[in-house]
């Protein structure tokens, strides 16, 4: 049997176990998938006792996208937006198909991203991840956060590779389509 698991904290409210056994299920896969929560300050010691216990892979979520970068080797975007959803147990490498889910879900819908402004409403891992996709994609990034501390150091970062601004929260309305 193999095992999988997503580890955050908390954890109790995911819905992941029950879709991702479901799937296991439909496809004759003999794999079970766990919902782990951790504490912050146990997060080096669940990702080495997940993999002592033989999981193969772990999905990563709040508040462990980017804590989770110095302890596995980072691949791919997950490079350059600096966070992490996926990690290969087996390797002890660190991936985000955030960023790939979100474009080709706007590409199979029929949605052109270059030149194309988009409004991003958050700045946690999946947001920096999109944005950083849809910058390479030659997409206006316009970014908003609750927090603006949060917000204005991603539009800083996404800068970087593309175009990007920040706009207040409070002042969202006054955006037109």
């Amino acid at each position: 049997m193999e095992y999988f698991g997503v580890i955050g904290y908390p954890i109790k409210h995911s819905l992941s176990p029950v879709m991702h056994n479901a799937a296991f299920r439909h496809l004759g896969m003999d794999a079970l998938y766990l919902a782990l929560e951790v504490k912050p300050s146990e997060i080096e010691n669940a990702i080495k006792g997940a993999k002592a216990l033989g999981f193969t892979g772990l999905n990563v979520t709040i508040p462990f996208k980017e804590t989770v970068l110095e302890y596995i080797e980072v691949k791919g975007i997950a490079k350059k937006i600096e966070a992490v959803n996926t990690i290969d147990l087996r390797k002890m490498e660190g991936y985000n198909t955030d960023a790939y889910g979100a474009l080709r879900a706007l590409k199979e819908g029929g949605v052109g991203i270059s030149g194309r402004t988009v409004l991003i409403v958050g700045a946690g891992g999946a947001a920096r991840a999109i944005a950083f996709a849809l910058a390479e994609e030659n997409a206006t990034i316009v970014i908003t956060n609750r927090t603006q501390e949060r917000g204005l150091k991603l539009a800083e970062d996404v800068r970087k590779a593309g175009e990007c601004i920040f706009y207040p929260f409070n002042k969202i309305e006054e955006i037109r389509t």
